[in-house]
């Protein structure tokens, strides 16, 4: 089911547009598996029904070769100005050569389709990438390619990226919207200056969803089976799934068939039978992410080994895990590197976190172990839920947590004061680092993300400290941004007396 992506949709909106002037505009879109990337460009191709543009859409994980991938990539395009030409309607009807030889004398091109089936490996591959911009000019129809899972095109030999790459650049009437889940090699693939399309494709990262869209995601789906969600359950949602759209959908499934309300205890309940439970949806998925993940690094118990220490506590140095390992920390970083590669695991600055927190809470309780009997027990629930959502779900806050302690040092060094965490005495105001000076207080809030502090994080800063123990003391406000501030959030900050540090302390004007 898809929902929004607004923002989204704008930027593939553009790739019609430049195909339409003859310009060049290829996108490359990643993000973790079942974030939504293939419904995103199925939702765009069947909104985007533009007469004057065919949009053939291939999975390339679902190709198994080279030669299967010219087949099935030459087959989508004639299929696609079939149809737009009213030659063909069916595409079980279209699956083999001869219906693709049928196909092409009708269009006029049969004399290319002959020479491409007559061609093998990789001169066939460099054939049909510059015949289908003769076949575009034929026909005249732009092309907009949706390749789904593109990462696997590695599997068809190194040369691919270098021929597709050749004939791309000279291309004026096709246009590529790709995806990939494996992000370590779709980065790889775009972004490394030695491969062929660096620098060739606009990368787009497909996150989570939003809180609101993540709401109304819930409500569509269970709305359809006649079964209505207060605003509080449908915030639990939201907070144990953290907007993972497939997240989502599973728990509202489990709830569909095992119980007739939503309450938010239902909803812990569920959530965790999901994710825990091998008949879960979630579970499923976790275990092949996993699985399939780990086998392009595994080099035996080594790795799954380093993987539960860091389900256990995530943050962890690489000197850390190598003194729970007893290993020495040269060979561990081997390690490391290949585990990186999976995308099971990132590194910020020194510390590891697994990319997705709730995949640490599932490998943890998988290899402990917990089954099905335990998981119908409330106290259980509830004790899992609780660490789920303090130790697993905000592991995030990890990172930060980790930075706030450095910026500790940092600030203590700069303005010679003790700066630690404050929490008030009734726990609803919490501010990362706030030190005093001569009756003045120092009170720090630390961002790092890789995004501009914003207007409204600077007035959200500024109405914490006015509804605070602070209002009426003395203070200096200083905001740390790794990524800067945009103008209107410098502008409010100057107003409101804020001092704006970017990651160096250095004080931005």
């Amino acid at each position: 089911m898809f929902v929004n992506r607004k923002k989204e949709f704008h930027l593939l909106k553009t790739v019609i547009s430049s195909v339409e002037k003859n310009e060049h505009n290829n996108i490359a879109i990643i993000g973790n598996r079942r974030i939504g990337k293939t419904e995103l460009l199925l939702e765009f191709k069947r909104t985007q029904n533009n007469k004057n543009i065919v949009m053939p859409y291939l999975n390339v994980q679902r190709v198994g070769d080279l030669q299967s991938f010219i087949l099935s990539y030459y087959r989508e395009l004639l299929f696609e100005i079939g149809k737009k030409r009213k030659l063909v309607a069916n595409k079980t009807e279209f699956s083999n050569w001869d219906d693709i030889l049928i196909l092409s004398a009708k269009i006029e091109i049969d004399d290319i389709s002959g020479k491409l089936k007559a061609k093998k490996g990789i001169q066939a591959l460099d054939f049909l990438f510059e015949s289908q911009e003769t076949i575009l000019k034929k026909t005249g129809y732009p092309a907009v390619f949706l390749l789904d899972e593109f990462q696997y095109v590695k599997n068809f030999g190194n040369r691919f990226t270098e021929i597709m790459r050749s004939i791309v650049e000279k291309q004026q009437k096709t246009a590529y919207i790709v995806t990939g889940s494996s992000i370590s090699m779709m980065e790889e693939i775009f972004s490394k200056s030695s491969e062929p399309f660096f620098a060739q494709f606009r990368r787009m990262y497909l996150g989570f969803l939003n809180k609101q869209n993540s709401k109304k995601l819930t409500e569509m789906f269970l709305n359809k089976h006649n079964i209505n969600i207060d605003n509080q359950p449908n915030n639990e949602i939201f907070r144990l799934t953290n907007g993972h759209p497939f997240y989502i959908i599973s728990l509202c499934h489990g709830l569909i068939e095992e119980f007739d309300d939503s309450s938010i205890d239902t909803i812990k309940h569920v959530f965790l039978k999901e994710t825990l439970s091998p008949k879960g949806d979630i579970y499923l998925v976790l275990d092949y992410i996993f699985n399939q993940s780990l086998s392009r690094a595994y080099k035996g118990k080594i790795h799954r080994q380093i993987l539960l220490i860091l389900a256990k506590k995530q943050g962890l140095t690489l000197t850390e895990i190598s003194k729970d390992l007893n290993k020495p920390s040269g060979e561990v970083s081997n390690y490391m590197k290949k585990l990186l590669t999976t995308d099971l695991i990132i590194r910020e600055e020194n510390n590891y976190f697994f990319r997705d927190p709730l995949l640490a809470f599932w490998i943890k309780y998988t290899y402990l172990g917990i089954n099905d009997i335990e998981l119908e027990k409330k106290k259980v629930v509830d004790s899992l839920i609780e660490e789920l959502t303090e130790k697993y779900l905000q592991a995030s806050s990890e990172l930060g947590r980790t930075k706030e302690y450095e910026f500790k040092v940092k600030l203590e060094e700069k303005y010679d004061i003790k700066f630690s965490n404050y929490v008030s005495s009734d726990r609803k105001r919490e501010f990362d680092l706030v030190g005093k000076k001569h009756d003045v207080y120092y009170i720090a809030e630390v961002k790092w993300r890789n995004r501009k502090g914003s207007i409204k994080d600077i007035i959200d800063f500024s109405k914490k400290i006015q509804n605070s123990f602070f209002s009426d003391k003395k203070k200096t406000m200083l905001f740390i941004s790794k990524s800067g501030f945009d103008k209107k959030a410098l502008q409010e900050a100057q107003k409101e007396e804020i001092h704006c540090l970017d990651k160096n302390l250095n004080k931005i004007v």
